[in-house]
């Protein structure tokens, strides 16, 4: 990846402030091959002690500001950068490396996979406490506090490519906390966990904070961190339209009306049964779902919600049990012949896009359908509210706005039945509207529609059923809206 252009030493006019921690000077930065502007003339301080929480709708500048922040944007990403960046008393350019900065900085990312490396959870945490120069004893003991403060000791044993969205933010959070770096930086660190682990988090954040680090949290779920951050800043279009104290965001939901009623059964689950290992991931779940209904499923992190669906279009083979598709056991299928059937969108949207456009990562799914039609494509961009990003490089994109092109690649797939887990991760209360507004409208169409969802309130609103699951049991079964 190409080195941004930074600002040189010579270019420097005034001196980095001693014993601040972040000091941002009129930055701008623009992405190489983009058009406009990420950020647009920001200045701004972040004082020992802070905790800020930064909000705005997805594109607005959110990560690349958290990657100015950080310091990375000048050593990890191709652009044109403007203005001065300083970190603890020194220009971001003149650390030698992210490994460098990491000294000062500690930064979990939106995709938390990116940051996972190791074989097993303890060493992901372990790695960074020995770097500290602890003796044995002091590593053993911070180790038992990372683990208790994080609730991921009974994960040290498990793969983190194994576990749950929500598990992996919680490594990657704790792997971060075990550099025990003055500033922490967090991009959608909570975004996958459920309500009860978000509260946790923004205890923990602000606890740090209580003993002068400084913080940076960026957050959709804003009145939810009311009491715990100490400074909100907006950003719209790359500026900076508000910094003040942290305030309320709300939005009212228009209604959807649901133009039909659901159908019979396209899908069910009978008995299924999976371990991972010597964990029980699914036990004994059976479900059966109809033609044009959303049915939501909810339940903590690592509950078994993302397994269970993964086995409904062949990703995952049941140790016991069988799924069947229109009257058909799909043991034995493969997954592209289900895929016909089945669409998922990953938690994750960024391990399903890899081409260099949104219009040619929409196509590629086409092509293995036989139906390669650039305005299909289009209409899909459309549909989501990207149309004008058909030429855009998805690594471009914001977190929310790479789910929403995830959600075209499957709109324009038509599939009878789609699959959403978390559907409305990196999302606004607006933007999680727009999608609900387009996935009711398939629904309507008659389509079949599944959401894992931490958002009760969204479940409530817009499913026609809501599953609950608990360590791999379904729980409860009831009428959504």
């Amino acid at each position: 990846m190409q080195k941004t252009r930074t600002v040189t030493k010579t270019e420097h006019t005034v001196p980095a402030l001693a014993g601040t921690p972040i000091v941002l000077d009129h930055v701008g930065f623009t992405y190489q091959a983009a058009d406009t502007p990420s950020l647009d003339d920001v200045s701004l301080t972040v004082r020992e002690g802070e905790f800020i929480v930064i909000s705005g709708p997805s594109g607005a500048g959110k990560t690349t500001l958290a990657r100015a922040l950080s310091g990375v944007l000048v050593h990890a990403y191709g652009g044109d950068l403007t203005g001065s960046i300083s970190i603890a008393g020194k220009y971001a350019d003149e650390y030698e490396d992210v490994t460098d900065l990491s000294r000062q900085v500690g930064m979990v990312f939106d995709d938390a996979d990116a940051q996972l490396i190791f074989t097993t959870v303890e060493e992901e945490i372990l790695t960074g406490l020995e770097t500290r120069g602890l003796s044995a004893d002091e590593v053993a003991k911070k180790l038992d506090e990372i683990y208790t403060i994080t609730c991921t000791g009974h994960l040290k044993d498990r793969a983190p490519h194994a576990l749950s969205g929500g598990q992996k933010q919680r490594v990657a959070m704790a792997a971060a906390l075990s550099r025990e770096t003055p500033i922490l930086v967090l991009d959608e660190a909570t975004s996958e966990l459920d309500k009860n682990a978000r509260r946790q988090v923004y205890m923990l954040l602000k606890s740090l904070t209580d003993r002068g680090h400084s913080v940076v949290l960026v957050e959709h779920m804003t009145g939810e961190t009311l009491g715990y951050a100490t400074r909100m800043i907006r950003l719209e279009n790359g500026r900076v339209v508000y910094d003040g104290e942290p305030v309320a965001e709300t939005f009212t939901c228009p209604e959807i009306p649901k133009t039909s009623v659901p159908g019979e059964t396209i899908l069910s689950a009978e008995h299924l049964t999976h371990r991972f290992g010597e964990v029980l991931a699914l036990d004994d779940v059976s479900l059966t779902f109809a033609k044009g209904e959303i049915v939501a499923i909810l339940g903590e992190n690592g509950s078994g919600k993302t397994t269970f669906v993964k086995h409904l279009n062949g990703l995952l083979c049941p140790d016991c049990g069988h799924v069947v598709l229109n009257g058909e056991d799909i043991t034995g299928k493969s997954v592209s012949e289900i895929a016909k059937t089945v669409g998922l969108v990953f938690q994750n949207p960024d391990t399903m896009l890899f081409e260099n456009t949104c219009e040619r990562e929409i196509l590629f799914g086409l092509k293995n359908v036989g139906n390669p039609d650039p305005a299909a494509a289009r209409a899909a961009l459309v549909a989501v509210g990207l149309g004008g990003k058909a030429h855009v490089n998805p690594r471009h994109l914001s977190r929310g706005e790479r789910q929403r092109l995830a959600l075209a690649c499957v709109l324009a797939m038509d599939q009878q039945i789609v699959i959403m887990d978390e559907p409305t991760t990196g999302l606004d209360m607006q933007e999680s509207y727009e999608i609900m507004r387009v996935l009711t409208g398939m629904r309507n169409a008659g389509k079949t529609i599944l959401m894992v969802t931490h958002n009760p309130a969204l479940a409530e609103k817009f499913s026609d059923r809501i599953v609950e699951m608990e360590a791999g049991h379904v729980t409860a079964v009831r009428g959504g809206a």
